[in-house]
């Protein structure tokens, strides 16, 4: 009787195994590619760890989470609106 169980549940656990795998390879990749470029990291914070309230732009309060982001601000603040848009944190962040 076991050995019937595992006949008629076997093909059951390898599908549900491989769209398990699949889900795993497919759902990372889709995620990060709607992120925009400025989840790279500047110093050890993150564009989305400094956006505490999740506006989608880091004000100088919230740059001041990071020592490295907040010395940097004012130059990384391309259109002079006090705050870091996504790009203008990424191209900070790439910067050298």
């Amino acid at each position: 009787m076991l050995n019937q169980i595992n006949q008629q549940l076997g093909p059951v656990i390898v599908c549900a195994l491989i769209a398990a795998a699949v889900l795993l390879a497919v759902v990372p990749h889709s995620q990060a590619q709607s992120k925009p470029a400025a989840a790279a990291p500047m110093g050890q914070a993150s564009f989305s760890t400094l956006d505490v309230n999740q506006d989608g732009s880091i004000d100088k309060k919230e740059a001041a989470a990071s020592a490295a982001v907040a010395k940097v601000f004012d130059v990384a603040d391309a259109n002079r609106d006090g705050v870091l848009s996504p790009a203008e944190y990424a191209k900070a962040a790439t910067a050298k």
